[in-house]
């Protein structure tokens, strides 16, 4: 699927420091919409291995122990990316995952619903 301008856009952004300081366990994100928007995935990847083996929560809390916040990320593209663009009234449905290095899915935390 080919990038949207407001995909790239958005990238653009997420990956501006003076919108979203660097976190040094992020590797990149990346974004796809469908109909322009109207549908968001923004995929973080990181860079480190989080032990999903362990109790249900253990990923997030390694998270959080990196200083790694999918809540506040998530308000942060809200506030600072899609409202500023404009891209909320377009946007039905948005969802932040994040995936370690090894490509386990580790939070998937819903942006948006109507």
């Amino acid at each position: 699927m080919e990038m949207t301008s407001s995909d790239k856009a958005i990238l653009g952004l997420l990956n501006n420091s003076k919108i979203i300081p660097p976190n040094d366990i992020i590797q990149k994100y990346t974004v796809a919409s469908h109909n322009d928007v109207e549908l968001l995935v923004i995929k973080v990847i990181l860079n480190i291995d989080i032990n999903d083996k362990g109790q249900r929560g253990d990923g997030e809390r390694m998270l959080y122990e990196n200083n790694f916040d999918a809540y506040k990320l998530s308000e942060t593209i809200l506030k600072k990316i899609l409202r500023p663009l404009g891209l909320l009234k377009k946007i039905s449905w948005g969802v932040l995952i994040v995936i370690d290095a090894s490509g386990n899915r580790i939070i998937e935390h819903s942006m948006i619903k109507n």
